[in-house]
């Protein structure tokens, strides 16, 4: 992605009105570069991260994200009992 073309490529992207949103961007950039995976699907989470390391290098400046992560949960999560499984237990071998 940092070759010169590449970097071209963004740069006018960024200068697009109205400015895209960061996944816009990516997915955009997912489609004009070609960038798919083995199952042919679209790479844009890894093309976001991309974006976010070479804005991190002075690349460019990526828009503000719409989406705030605070990396916590608005309820914590759901933990499962410890041990196997318990087995319904079954009386049907005792009515014969």
């Amino acid at each position: 992605m940092a070759q010169p073309v590449n970097l071209t490529v963004v740069r006018q992207l960024l200068q697009a009105q109205p400015t895209p949103t960061r996944t816009q961007l990516a997915r955009e950039l997912c489609r004009r570069l070609e960038l798919r995976d083995a199952k042919g699907d679209w790479q844009v989470a890894t093309t976001a991260h991309a974006l976010r390391d070479l804005a991190a290098q002075g690349h460019w400046t990526l828009p503000a994200p719409r989406v705030q992560r605070t990396g916590t949960y608005s309820t914590p999560p759901k933990r499962l009992p410890s041990g196997p499984p318990e087995r319904p237990t079954s009386n049907s071998a005792t009515k014969r």
